[in-house]
C-alpha cells in the first residue's frame, strides 16, 4: 500500500537524511523509532507530501507522489492520506462534527454523515459533536484528530509521535485507538516514535539510527 525507495531529504542545506526502504501493506503496522534528530518527524512529512525528496520514490496506492505536481499532491493527499500530527491542530471556532468533515471540504469529497457516526461511535466521542475543541480534554482531542484523519478512508495512516505527552495509561488508550482505526478501512498504518513503551504494540519495526 505504501513503499519508498532510495529515500533522501536535506534539511537547513546542510544535514542529508538518507532513508531505509520502507513498505507497508494493507492493515498492516509499522513503527519507525530513533532517538530526536534523528528524522523520523521529517520522514513521515516526506511520506504524506507534505515535504519533497531530493531524491527517491514514495508510492502510495499505486501512484508515486514524488512525480505529482504541487496541487495534485494535495489533492492526493486528502484522499488517500491521513495525518495525526504531533500537535493536535483543530480549528477552534468549529465545533467537533465541522472539524471531522473539514478534511472531507479541504479533499473536495462529499461529506458522508453515517461514516461519520460509525466513525465516532467506534472512537466513542459522538457525544462530543457539538461541542467546541477548547472544551474537550486532550484525550478526547487526540480522539477527534483520529476521526478526521480516517474519514475520507484512507489508504495510509501516518502517526507523528502520538504518545510523547502521555502517561502510561493514555498512552495504552491512544495505541488501542490507532489500533482500531487501522482496522476500520484494512488501513496500512505508521507510526514514528522514540517512545520506547510502544514497541510491544507493533512488532513490524525500522530504526533509524
Amino acid at each position: 500500500m505504501i513503499e519508498t525507495s532510495e529515500l533522501t531529504f536535506t534539511f537547513d542545506n546542510k544535514r542529508i537524511f538518507t532513508y531505509p526502504e520502507i513498505k507497508c501493506d494493507k492493515g498492516q503496522k509499522l513503527l519507525i523509532y530513533g532517538n530526536s534528530g534523528r528524522g523520523k518527524s521529517t520522514l513521515l512529512h516526506l511520506l504524506a507530501g507534505i515535504l519533497t525528496p531530493n531524491h527517491g520514490h514514495i508510492i502510495i496506492d499505486n501512484v508515486d507522489i514524488t512525480k505529482l505536481r504541487f496541487g495534485n499532491t494535495d489533492k492526493y493527499r486528502g484522499q488517500k492520506i491521513g495525518f495525526i500530527p504531533q500537535r493536535l491542530h483543530l480549528i477552534h471556532s468549529l465545533n467537533v462534527q465541522d472539524n471531522i468533515l473539514a478534511a472531507c471540504y479541504f479533499a473536495k469529497k462529499k461529506a458522508n454523515k453515517d461514516r461519520l457516526y460509525n466513525i465516532t461511535e467506534e472512537l466513542k466521542i459522538t457525544q462530543l459533536l457539538d461541542r467546541k475543541p477548547q472544551s474537550l480534554s486532550l484525550g478526547e482531542q487526540q480522539r477527534v484528530c483520529i476521526a478526521r484523519a480516517i474519514i475520507n478512508s484512507p489508504a495510509v495512516l501516518l502517526a507523528d509521535e502520538p504518545t510523547s505527552s502521555l502517561d502510561e495509561k493514555n498512552t495504552e488508550k491512544v495505541m488501542e485507538l490507532l489500533d482500531r482505526a487501522c482496522h476500520i478501512d484494512n488501513t496500512a498504518l505508521i507510526v514514528v516514535s522514540h517512545d520506547e513503551r510502544i514497541k510491544n504494540s507493533i512488532h513490524h519495526q525500522i530504526s533509524l539510527l
